[in-house]
């Protein structure tokens, strides 16, 4: 969302670069600035309530009036089933086709039905147990939670196989150990 503050265009919005801005007696409620950079911005009187600014930095700016009932703040705990976009800070997201490459942490699995080791993505949210990628990738495309006894990954008929690759079209979902569906037909 682009917005119009003092004669500035900012766009306004999860990760947005706001450093040093004048936002100064802007309508702000309800706004999304999960993990936005504010640092050094001007946020006097600003009406923040509402807003989401988990993850925020927020470090030297002025804040004198600003309206924050309701807001979430900076420190306030990101939930485990939220689709975080701080998981895909690590992952090449360039390609339209091929595999995209979880770059981030990686557990080495070592309880598979085949005897083998193998490694995949994982992540953790402040507070929260690890999780994998992959199960990620399936919340931020469905908007649902993935039962415990279901698998994502990139092994299927037309799977690339690659066990780091969260391109939501080479995986597949579907019970444990058994034959499973692409995702993108899920949706």
């Amino acid at each position: 969302m682009k917005m119009m503050v003092n004669a500035i265009e900012h766009e306004i919005g999860p990760w947005a670069n706001l450093e040093g801005a004048n936002l100064s007696g802007a309508d702000l409620r309800g706004a999304n600035l999960f993990g936005a950079n504010l640092q050094g911005a001007d946020l006097r009187d600003v009406d923040l309530r509402g807003a989401d600014l988990r993850l925020a930095r927020i470090r030297g700016a002025r804040t004198k009036g600003t309206k924050l009932k309701g807001a979430l703040l900076p420190h306030d705990k990101v939930s485990r089933g939220e689709g975080n976009p701080t998981v895909w800070r690590h992952h090449v997201d360039k390609a339209m086709v091929g595999c995209h490459l979880w770059r981030g942490a990686i557990n080495n699995n070592h309880n598979t039905t085949d005897g083998k080791s193998y490694n995949y993505g994982v992540f953790q949210l402040e507070d929260c147990d690890t999780q994998l990628v992959h199960r990620q990738v399936f919340f931020l495309n469905t908007g649902e939670a993935l039962d415990p006894d279901m698998d994502v990954s990139p092994f299927g008929e037309h799977g690339c196989e690659n066990h780091l690759c969260v391109n939501p079209e080479h995986l597949y979902v579907g019970p444990q150990g058994s034959d499973k569906v692409r995702m993108i037909d899920l949706f």
